[in-house]
């Protein structure tokens, strides 16, 4: 719970500036926090089996419940008490800020979990129990195959390697990578370890992004970009079509002189002007 906290407080930081990307998204009611928070229990790639899921493992949280008040069990009070806080707790958070309950939402699962194993563990014969935990293993697995099946599917998913890989090819020493955000940035030096210690790292200013200003000053993993400083490099614009036209495209930058898809991922080459002087 505690390790949440960093999370939260940041989430709540991140109020709707005017000009912020995420204004636009609109505040859940209860029941649209619900729905995010039973797809987190149930799966979010379990197809018809979600419903089942999702009521199989909020029936364990409520037996959970149930048997702590029955037994008068402290213990077992304080994982339902710190369950019901999570609910709250994440609902409350996306009132001031919207898109972060869809980015949070696995948070449940911190305050979830202990609770159903208390209620797993409580359940007599021992077989039922051991029983009930091997079917919520499954279904969990269950979606996670889905959904790497679905990326793997042609015309879906987002081939971030291969992206990397023509980056790798053709950038030459000097040049300047341009990422839509700090958390693609911390994870390019694990899909290109080779080509990072020879190419300048950069992440798209926006400004109102309060949560990529903060991953930048906490990891000091890059900075912002500033076109007039990259003036005579070549910059490689690469991340999701949605980040090309929300955060790279407002900079207008020159036209690219080399361009390819991959999946989702878009990979520039974008010559800049040289450098008055």
């Amino acid at each position: 719970m505690l390790g949440d906290l960093w999370w939260l407080r940041l989430a709540v930081g991140m109020v709707a500036d005017p000009a912020s990307p995420v204004a636009w998204i609109e505040r859940p009611d209860l029941a649209g926090s619900a729905w995010v928070m039973a797809n987190v229990l149930g799966g979010f790639h379990l197809g018809r089996l979600k419903a089942a899921a999702a009521g199989l493992a909020l029936s364990v949280l409520v037996l959970g419940a149930w048997l702590a008040w029955r037994r008068r069990n402290a213990e077992a009070a304080g994982l339902a008490a710190g369950f019901a806080f999570g609910l709250v707790a994440l609902h409350g958070v996306s009132q001031f800020a919207p898109m972060m309950l869809d980015r949070t939402a696995l948070a449940l699962l911190v305050f979830a979990a202990p609770l159903g194993g208390f209620a797993i563990a409580a359940l007599r014969p021992r077989a039922l129990g051991m029983t009930l935990a091997a079917l919520l293993l499954a279904l969990s697995l269950r979606g996670t195959l889905s959904h790497a099946q679905a990326m793997a599917a042609e015309g879906f998913g987002e081939d971030w390697r291969g992206a990397i890989a023509a980056l790798t090819a053709r950038a030459a020493r000097g040049d300047v990578v341009l990422l839509g955000n700090a958390v693609q940035l911390g994870a390019l030096p694990l899909l290109a370890p080779n080509a990072v210690s020879r190419l300048d790292q950069r992440v798209a200013r926006d400004p109102a992004d309060r949560l990529d200003a903060a991953l930048v000053k906490a990891t000091g993993l890059g900075t912002w970009f500033d076109p007039d400083a990259a003036c005579g490099r070549t910059v490689w614009p690469i991340g999701r079509d949605i980040e090309m036209r929300s955060r790279i495209e407002p900079l207008a930058l020159p036209p690219p002189a080399f361009e390819a898809g991959f999946g989702r991922v878009i990979l520039r080459a974008v010559p800049m002007p040289a450098c008055r002087g």
